[in-house]
């Protein structure tokens, strides 16, 4: 069995909340594994548009193989339709890697 990184997507009756990337895609070897760095610049791509773009303070975890990002509970409307606009972005990316890489990327999405 290949290694596998895992995108898991939360969305809520409004729109995306939050995401959680972990795991190594197993295409090459650490350093060189061209797949793992374009969901990784994809995430933290994200995690930038947030806070510098959208200033935001959103809830930020980020270990060896493992970056999570959650928006916080109360929010203004208009934040949280820019946030979804972001969070839209990060999901049809990793879909389209998930898509080329079926072996090495796969997208869940859960209700909370």
């Amino acid at each position: 069995m290949t290694d596998m990184t895992t995108a898991v997507i939360y969305r809520d009756a409004q729109g995306i909340t939050g995401f959680e990337i972990s795991g190594h895609t197993g295409y090459a070897e650490n350093g060189s594994d061209i797949v793992c760095s374009a969901v990784s610049a994809i995430a933290q791509t994200m995690v930038i548009g947030l806070r510098e773009t959208l200033y935001l303070e959103v809830l930020v975890h980020m270990e060896e193989g493992k970056l999570s990002c959650k928006l916080p509970g109360l929010m203004a409307q208009k934040a949280r339709v820019n946030a979804s606009i972001l969070f839209e972005t990060l999901r049809l990316g990793i879909i389209n890697i998930a898509e080329q890489y079926p072996d090495h990327v796969e997208v869940i999405e859960k209700e909370v």
